[in-house]
């Protein structure tokens, strides 16, 4: 008798509250996983992001570079008419 009190218990009370319990965690693993996947993709769109930001301070870096050279052209062009006026 103490086996089918044993069976009793475990079937009426405990196998209901671990089947609860176990949605409980497939619940919480499922919204972990959910969280898991935005941070990533807002991880990804940030990374895309900064290689946008990057890729665009370069192109500017060589463009002021470029500039420079030709303003430093046109001031020995300039320079050199102004001597010659002398």
């Amino acid at each position: 008798m103490d086996i089918k009190l044993l069976f009793d218990f475990v079937a009426t009370f405990l196998w209901p509250l671990l089947m609860a319990y176990g949605a409980y965690l497939h619940r919480e693993i499922s919204a972990m996983q959910t969280k898991i996947e935005n941070l990533q993709e807002a991880h990804h769109r940030h990374v895309a992001q900064v290689n946008k930001d990057f890729a665009t301070r370069e192109v500017v870096s060589d463009l002021e570079n470029k500039l420079t050279i030709v303003l430093n052209r046109i001031d020995d062009k300039v320079t050199r008419i102004l001597e010659e006026r002398k």
